[in-house]
C-alpha cells in the first residue's frame, strides 16, 4: 500500500473528527487523482474505459466507448454543466452533478442510492464515493454515529485541505 493509499484510507474512507475520534467507512470508495488523471492513491476506486450502449430518442441503440477519466475531466472543465456520451461515471457507476461550487472548487454528485464529492486541491482531486445507508457508522471509541452525505462530503473536503496544507 502506498502512502497515498494511506491518505485515502485515513482521510476519505475513514475520518478523524476534531475530537480525535475516528469514524469508519464514511466513504466506500476513494481516490487522490492528479489533474492529468493518474491515480496517486485509491481504495476500491478506478476510472474505466469500456464500450457502452445507449438508446436514443428514436429507440435506436448507439454504441460508443466511455472513457471515465475523459468524461470526468470534460465535466469538471465545464463546471458540471456538460457531459460527454455515457455521462459522468466512476467505477462503472453513473452519477449526476447536483452542484458545482466554482469558488470552492468542489463538485457534488448523486446517483442511485449513492453520491460522491470531488474537491480540487492544487495539483490533484480528492474523490469520495458513498452509499446511502440507514445503518449507523462505527467510531474508534465504540460509539455509533448517524450517517449523512454531509459526513462524506466533509471527509473529502478535509482531505483536500490536508493536500493544500502539504502544498500538493
Amino acid at each position: 500500500m502506498s502512502s497515498w493509499d494511506e491518505w485515502v484510507n485515513g482521510y476519505i474512507i475513514n475520518h478523524t473528527e476534531p475530537s480525535g475520534e475516528m469514524v469508519y467507512a464514511i466513504c466506500r470508495r476513494g481516490a487522490i487523482v492528479g489533474l492529468e488523471g493518474a491515480i496517486w492513491g485509491q481504495i476500491n476506486f478506478e476510472f474505466n474505459t469500456y464500450e457502452h450502449e445507449q438508446e436514443d430518442d428514436n429507440g435506436n441503440i448507439k454504441k460508443f466507448v466511455v472513457n471515465e477519466w475523459d468524461n470526468f475531466d470534460y465535466c469538471w472543465q465545464n463546471q458540471g454543466s456538460k457531459l460527454l456520451p455515457g455521462g459522468l461515471r466512476m467505477n462503472n457507476e453513473k452519477f449526476m452533478v447536483s452542484k458545482f461550487d466554482e469558488d470552492r472548487e468542489v463538485m457534488y454528485l448523486t446517483g442511485k442510492d449513492m453520491g460522491a464529492c470531488i474537491a480540487k486541491a492544487g495539483t490533484c482531486f480528492c474523490i469520495g464515493v458513498y452509499y446511502k445507508t440507514p445503518e449507523p457508522l462505527q467510531t474508534s471509541e465504540g460509539k455509533t454515529k448517524n450517517y449523512s452525505a454531509g459526513n462524506a462530503n466533509g471527509a473529502v473536503e478535509n482531505c483536500r485541505q490536508k493536500c493544500l496544507d502539504a502544498e500538493l
